[in-house]
């Protein structure tokens, strides 16, 4: 798996490689209190706390593709799914 993330204000790109890894990077740096963003709900910490969101997600030979178009954007429209 490849998860491919633009950052919403700059269009720095990262790519995590699976999803644990990409929860391992939104959860970072939280107090002992905090709640873990998991499977479920991820994706709002992602654009939430760090500002990205996801491009691409390349998995078993498919990818599907987002646009971004800036912050306040609802699910961004997905334009290509490929094989």
């Amino acid at each position: 798996m490849k998860i491919t993330l633009k950052h919403i204000e700059d269009g720095d790109v990262i790519v995590k490689n699976s999803v644990q890894e990409l929860l391992d990077f939104v959860n970072d740096g939280h107090s002992e209190e905090w709640s873990d963003y998991d499977e479920t709900d991820w994706e709002e910490g992602l654009e939430f706390w760090e500002g990205y969101k996801v491009v691409s997600i390349e998995e078993n030979g498919m990818t599907m593709t987002r646009q971004i178009e800036n912050r306040d954007s609802e699910w961004d429209k997905v334009v290509s799914i490929e094989e």
